[in-house]
């Protein structure tokens, strides 16, 4: 049994990714409500950024609020460009702030943000909302890993890591479960209302959680580190065991302290413990690089020595993205809403989608080092371009059966890798001393991605390309995808930065990755070394 104060603080935490994924989904099951495409009403006059009427009548709030499609795209997609500035400024506020009064901050984001969305009136309201939100989110999703992992007990933060997914997964099906009950006139805004509560409870929970005892160590506070740390491990540490894990702790802030190697946003790499799956003479090559000099962003993306790993990290993003996962989490009731019998049948497939997503996530992150990264990534880009073209057929000739299948699978096969993957990729394909600036490049391209399909395809859907059409493009996404991936991206298990890429030299130059083994990102080399394991 965990000590309740370990469990407490984790806890705490483990709200603000589940806010993330709820504030990603929020406006799916709702937006026929949102929107009142069936009311013809004219404008409200906007008096104030927040999109209020007049003072007058400005608690009077309207059942719901008139939105073109691209107004109501732009309200959904400029949730990304906050959730961009909050994770470029979560790892500085964590170092600066600590991991918990960061969080603290993003708690205050959380309920303002979902606060403000609540009492709109009109498109201002609701896009301040969004960003408020997103910030706060793109903040949480890079603080929460760091101190979830400074908390776990050494020996188990694999099996904590993987709470920042199941989070935010999590986060997903409640907003889809609360639509299939309130996505009515007015009755929405206690959708939006939830994200608001949610964030004022992990706020007050957070008052009373225990700071990291890493980051306490690093700044100068050692006795309380000792303290909380063993109020974490139930008392159970004698003294010499807690002066070891905070001189380890304290050894490997020294790197982070700049947040240069707080490289992984979502998912920790491998384990989740960087020693897990490293020998003593690996970790000292590792703790060698430290000292080196930290490239640059600039350096990053404009030496030749990065060049490889920065098609690689910018590659796996745009194609975790652009293969189309949010049309389904932010616009997946619109899209079968009209295949779907009944008022009901769309947001029930996307609660069905949702727990998929949620279940499969949990059991697919126990292979992910047994069968290596890219098998899991090309059997996952490969489902999602397959059931991505049976979903594009399906609404272009009318099948529900079909759609609904396909979109189910679709959903599921982006659970298996293009999810989680591409953030343990971007980390383990990186020389230590570009981690940083390789960081922020994975970022700026995961949520540009984001931003471009949650703008682009409510517009686009509504042209003569059609919503069926958007999935045959996603389809060709993947297929595209699929041959990156093959070709630009090394298969990292087990293996140094050097070495994986020293592999996956060879195998270009052998033409060992042609073929089926190929496909999967298993050239010959590749084989006698799984052979091996």
């Amino acid at each position: 049994m965990l000590p309740v104060p370990l469990l407490y603080s984790l806890a705490s935490a483990a709200i603000a990714p589940l806010l993330f994924g709820y504030h990603l989904a929020e406006l799916n099951a709702p937006e026929y409500a949102i929107r009142c495409p069936s009311v013809s009403s004219s404008p409200h006059t906007a008096s104030s950024a927040l999109g209020f009427d007049d003072p007058v009548t400005a608690f009077t709030l309207p059942p719901c609020i008139s939105l073109s499609v691209s107004n109501f795209g732009l309200v959904t997609s400029i949730f990304a460009f906050g959730g961009l500035f909050g994770a470029l400024m979560g790892g500085p506020m964590s170092n600066r702030y600590g991991r918990r009064g960061a969080l603290l901050l993003c708690s205050i984001g959380f309920a303002l943000g979902g606060a403000i969305m609540t009492v709109a009136s009109g498109v201002g309201g609701l896009a301040l909302g969004r960003i408020v939100s997103g910030v706060a989110s793109g903040a949480a999703v890079v603080v929460v890993p760091l101190y979830i992992h400074d908390l776990a007990p050494r020996g188990e933060k694999g099996s904590f890591g993987a709470i920042t997914q199941i989070s935010v997964n999590a986060g997903i099906l409640l907003t889809q479960s609360l639509g299939l009950f309130l996505s009515k006139e007015s009755l929405w805004r206690f959708i939006l209302g939830v994200g608001a509560f949610l964030g004022a409870i992990q706020g007050l929970m957070l008052l009373t959680a225990k700071e990291s005892p890493k980051w306490l160590a690093a700044n100068h506070r050692r006795e309380e580190a000792e303290e909380i740390l063993k109020e974490l491990r139930g008392g159970s540490l004698t003294v010499a065991e807690v002066s070891a894990e905070l001189d380890h702790h304290s050894g490997a802030s020294a790197e982070d302290s700049d947040g240069s190697s707080e490289a992984d946003p979502l998912i920790p790499s491998s384990s989740g413990d960087p020693e897990s799956h490293t020998s003593p003479s690996q970790r000292s090559t590792s703790k060698a690089a430290s000292s080196t000099h930290k490239a640059t962003l600039l350096e990053f993306l404009t030496l030749p020595q990065y060049r490889a790993p920065l098609l690689a990290v910018i590659g796996i993003m745009l194609v975790q993205q652009l293969t189309g996962i949010n049309a389904i989490i932010m616009y997946g009731v619109s899209v079968l809403r009209d295949l779907i019998p009944g008022p009901n049948g769309a947001p029930l497939i996307n609660v069905f989608i949702s727990v998929v997503n949620l279940v499969v996530t949990w059991y697919s992150s126990r292979f992910f080092d047994r069968a290596g990264r890219k098998p899991c990534l090309m059997i996952s880009i490969t489902g999602m371009g397959v059931n991505s073209f049976l979903l594009g057929i399906g609404i272009i000739y009318q099948i529900p059966l079909l759609s609904a299948l396909a979109t189910v699978l679709f959903v599921a096969s982006f659970s298996i890798g293009l999810g989680p993957i591409p953030w343990m990729v971007a980390a383990e394909t990186v020389p230590f001393n570009a981690a940083g600036a390789a960081q922020s490049i994975s970022l700026f391209a995961n949520w540009m991605g984001t931003f471009t399909v949650s703008f682009g395809f409510p517009v686009l859907a509504a042209t003569f390309i059609g919503k069926g059409g958007m999935f045959l493009v996603f389809a060709g996404v993947a297929a595209f995808g699929g041959w990156f991936v093959n070709k630009f991206v090394p298969e990292t298990k087990g293996m140094q930065v050097e070495e994986a890429w020293r592999v996956h030299r060879n195998r270009d130059r052998t033409g060992n990755g042609a073929g089926f083994f190929g496909f999967l990102g298993l050239g010959a080399s590749e084989r006698e070394d799984r052979r091996g394991d």
